[in-house]
């Protein structure tokens, strides 16, 4: 397992059901404590979302901004969602994908945490959202003249569903995802969804 970076997060595309779908089975499955945070529009944190409610944790998905798990208690006395990881080391920071009008926005999942345990269960959970993604898309670069390519990002099939019947897949900025393959995409020992 010691192969799979999660410092730098890894980055990923994929739908808020897909998203919803994962997280309550890696929240389930390990028994892990959660912090859902928003800044915009209104900031705010919720801890409690009936997990055993599908739309409950897909609206959670799409009304917050990061998800924090964590196999101790959170401390929650914070005056900001952006305190929490000082607050409560050694936890997994999911910044949520969103789905809106001008398209989706990446998401990524990743941990510094410094405690062997917790970074071997964070670890296992990158390991299942690499299964459930391919790498590899190109990026439209304004200003540029021709698409970048980019190993390190992910997408899902739903990712790659939604891109195919016209949503935009929103990198920084301006640049947007052009095309889903690439040259290096058959390389990564996953199964490609594309």
């Amino acid at each position: 397992m010691s192969a799979i970076r999660i410092n730098p997060a890894i980055t990923f595309y994929a739908t808020p059901a897909e998203v919803a779908g994962w997280i309550s089975r890696w929240k389930k499955q390990h028994n892990l404590y959660y912090v859902f945070g928003r800044v915009f529009p209104t900031p705010g944190l919720a801890q409690d979302v009936d997990w055993d409610d599908p739309s409950a944790i897909r609206k959670a998905v799409e009304e917050y901004e990061v998800l924090f798990f964590r196999t101790d208690p959170f401390d929650v006395g914070v005056t900001s969602v952006n305190q929490i990881p000082r607050r409560n080391p050694d936890h997994l920071h999911i910044n949520l994908p969103s789905l809106g009008p001008k398209g989706l926005r990446w998401g990524s999942l990743g941990s510094v945490s410094k405690k062997p345990q917790a970074v071997e269960l964070w670890k296992n959970i990158a390991s299942e959202l690499l299964d459930r993604t391919v790498s590899g898309a190109w990026f439209d670069v304004p200003g540029r003249g021709k698409p970048a390519y980019e190993e390190g990002v992910r997408y899902s099939r739903g990712a790659a569903s939604v891109w195919r019947d016209g949503t935009v897949l929103l990198g920084g900025g301006k640049t947007v995802i052009t095309r889903l393959d690439g040259p290096k995409a058959e390389k990564t020992g996953r199964e490609s969804i594309s």
